[in-house]
C-alpha cells in the first residue's frame, strides 16, 4: 500500500524487537530460575516459605495486570512497558544485594507484578507498531526470543553462581533487563503513538 513501511523495515523491526525481548527477559529469567534455590540454600528459607512467597507474587500480579490497561491509556503503552521493566530491575537490587528474606521476597513480589503488567503493555504496543500481515510472525519471533533468554541466562547463571556467587547471576540478569529497558525506550521515543 502507498505509504506503508517497507517489507525490510517490518523485518528489521522484527529482529529489533526481539533483541528487545531477549534483553529485558534476562532479569526475569534469572529470578524465576535461581530464586528458590538461592532462597533454600543461600538464606535456610523452608521450602513452605518459598511457596508463600512464590505465591503471594502471582496472587498480587492478578489485581496489578487487571489495572495495566487504565495505566497503558492514561500515559502510553510504550511508556508503561520502560517504567514497568525501570521497575523490574530495581526489584532485582533487593533479590541480589540485601541478603535477607525480606527484601528478596518483596523484590520477587514486585518483580513478577511487574513483568506481568510490562508484558501485556509491551504486546499492545508491539502490535499497534507491526504490519497486520506480519503479527504472527512478531509473536513467534518474540516468544522465540524470550525462550532463548531464559535458557541463556539459565545456563550461563549456572556458571556464574559456580564462580561468583548468586548476587552476581542475578546482577546479570538486571543488567540484561535493564539494557533491554533502555534500548526499547530510545525507540518508544522515537515511535511514541
Amino acid at each position: 500500500r502507498p505509504g506503508a513501511p517497507a517489507l525490510t523495515a517490518a523485518y528489521g523491526l522484527i529482529a529489533f524487537m526481539a533483541v528487545v525481548r531477549f534483553l529485558q527477559l534476562g532479569g526475569l529469567g534469572a529470578t524465576m530460575t535461581f530464586f528458590n534455590v538461592y532462597m533454600d540454600s543461600e538464606l535456610g528459607v523452608s521450602t513452605a516459605t518459598i511457596g508463600l512467597i512464590a505465591a503471594s507474587a502471582r496472587l498480587l500480579a492478578v489485581p496489578a495486570v487487571l489495572l495495566g490497561p487504565a495505566l497503558g491509556r492514561r500515559i502510553g503503552y510504550g511508556t508503561t512497558a520502560v517504567l514497568t521493566t525501570v521497575v523490574a530491575f530495581a526489584s532485582m537490587l533487593p533479590i541480589a544485594l540485601t541478603g535477607s528474606v525480606a527484601g528478596a521476597g518483596a523484590g520477587y513480589i514486585v518483580l513478577l507484578t511487574s513483568f506481568s503488567i510490562r508484558y501485556q503493555a509491551f504486546y499492545v504496543y508491539l502490535m499497534a507498531h507491526t504490519p497486520d500481515r506480519l503479527r504472527a510472525m512478531m509473536t513467534g519471533v518474540n516468544e522465540m526470543a524470550a525462550g532463548l533468554s531464559v535458557a541463556f541466562i539459565s545456563l550461563v547463571g549456572g556458571y556464574i553462581i559456580v564462580q561468583y556467587g548468586y548476587t552476581a547471576a542475578f546482577l546479570v540478569g538486571a543488567t540484561m533487563t535493564l539494557a533491554g529497558g533502555l534500548v526499547f525506550y530510545g525507540f518508544v521515543r522515537r515511535h511514541p503513538g
